[in-house]
């Protein structure tokens, strides 16, 4: 199925009208001098992300069965009735059931066997199949719909629709309005329709779902299993749950959250164009997650675990919290903060901001000027070719390291005081290619350096 603003819904099955009732990375760039106004330590600002991921508490609403003006009961064999305008109940039982609840307030249950039940009109039904694969519809009104056993497909229609799954592989198509489809047992797939009312839809399932929001602002909710999420259009919260997802937020500005497991997160997708990508907050929470914050000036955490962060194109701020984490800021003004544990940064954008936390960590400038600030441990201060100058807000001589690739070694650099800073340039050309803030000059040597002609190898190994 192919729900709107990215798949769209199949129609819906004919309504039977029985006569009478029955029973990338930017180019290199050649580094700019360093600012005019010296950068000292108190004006440097890590500015971690600090993101804390919002509770969900779910509160199924209470189902309460009044007595029924009229009663109508099918046979153990194929039944094919119609309600009255009156508060009915109908009863299929066994068999291969057509059951239409009219006008009214009705209950509508299928019983055993294929059955197919239709709320109709602008009442608000309540429709239970038991067994086998039913067919619900509910049409107009604020519906009600149980699945039950076995796979079955329900339609909500318009109005607020309230949809159970039961066990079996469900379809459950939302239709128009706010509606609540909780999946339940099986592998189901949910899609949300066009509501666009308060309180938000919730789409929810357990085991390997494949739920979709479609337009407008959805509450998805994977639970457990495998599930895979898509937002559509719109404002969107999603919870992937227990066990490993895949999170698409589409388009807007939409809240992902992978929870437990192995979870694989994107912010966004390509559009048409820039104006359709907004800000995402991507939380990876438990587990070994990867993250793409994609177009937009996201906020990505990435909780427990070891996770890798991509921040794509935009300004973001990445922050890998606690774990070995990997992360990358893509394109824009970045800000990436490792957080605890040994973690790798790479700038890759213009004027990026790298903080490493807690740990040995490594970081890797960009092509622009870089501010990297290593925090506690003994961190590595990468210098690739064709980046440009990096801004070293706290080197310790003695515990951390300036890494240099290339054919460069110590005899091939200029180490002078500029300000505040001890500047270190290559000698031939002039070319500076980090700036030491508060580090006079005279106290650095050659055992403060690495030089590399390639790729750092633990960075491989990560």
């Amino acid at each position: 199925p192919t729900p709107e603003g990215r798949h769209g819904a199949p129609p819906l099955p004919p309504t039977p009208t029985p006569a009478g009732a029955g029973t990338g990375a930017p180019p290199p760039l050649d580094a700019p001098p360093l600012p005019p106004t010296p950068i000292t330590a108190d004006r440097i600002d890590c500015d971690c992300v600090d993101l804390t991921a919002p509770n969900i508490d779910l509160s199924l609403p209470e189902i309460i069965l009044y007595p029924r003006d009229s009663i109508y009961n099918g046979t153990p064999g194929n039944d094919f009735i119609t309600g009255s305008s009156n508060d009915d109940d109908i009863r299929g039982f066994e068999g291969a059931d057509t059951l239409l609840a009219n006008t009214g307030n009705d209950y509508v249950f299928g019983g055993f066997g294929d059955d197919e039940l239709y709320g109709r009109s602008n009442i608000n039904d309540a429709i239970e199949p038991y067994t086998d694969r039913d067919l619900l519809i509910g049409e107009a009104g604020d519906d009600r719909l149980f699945g039950n056993e076995s796979s079955d497909t329900a339609y909500g229609g318009s109005g607020r629709d309230f949809g159970r799954g039961g066990q079996g592989q469900d379809l459950m198509y939302g239709e128009t309005e706010s509606d609540t489809l909780l999946g339940e047992l099986g592998s189901d797939t949910i899609i949300g329709g066009r509501g666009n009312n308060l309180p938000l839809p919730i789409l929810d399932g357990s085991d390997r779902d494949l739920i979709y929001g479609n337009a407008e602002n959805d509450l998805l909710l994977g639970s457990e299993g495998d599930d895979t999420i898509y937002g559509g259009k719109a404002n969107d919260f999603i919870c992937g749950g227990k066990d490993n997802d895949s999170l698409f937020g589409d388009l807007d500005s939409d809240i992902l959250l992978g929870d437990a497991g192995n979870d694989t997160i994107f912010g966004g997708v390509n559009a048409e164009s820039d104006s359709d990508f907004s800000d995402d907050l991507l939380f990876g929470e438990s587990g070994e997650d990867l993250l793409y914050g994609n177009a937009g000036n996201d906020s990505i955490s990435g909780g427990e675990g070891r996770d890798t962060l991509f921040g794509g194109a935009g300004s973001d701020r990445l922050n890998g919290d606690a774990g070995n984490d990997l992360i990358f800021g893509g394109e824009g003004n970045d800000n990436l903060c490792g957080g605890a544990g040994n973690d790798i940064l790479f700038g890759e954008g213009e004027l990026d901001t790298l903080c490493g936390g807690d740990g040995e960590d490594y970081l890797f400038g960009s092509a622009g000027n870089s501010t990297l600030i290593g925090g506690d441990g003994g961190d590595r201060f990468i210098w690739l070719q064709n980046n440009g100058i990096n801004l070293i807000a706290d080197f310790v001589s003695g515990k951390d390291l300036i890494v240099l690739s290339g054919d460069l070694n110590f005899g091939k650099l200029k180490i002078v005081q500029n300000g505040n800073f001890a500047e270190i340039s290559i000698a031939s050309s002039g070319q500076v290619l980090a700036a030491l803030n508060g580090i006079e000059a005279r106290a650095i040597g050659v055992e403060n350096f690495e030089f590399l002609p390639i790729l750092y190898q633990p960075v491989l190994d990560f």
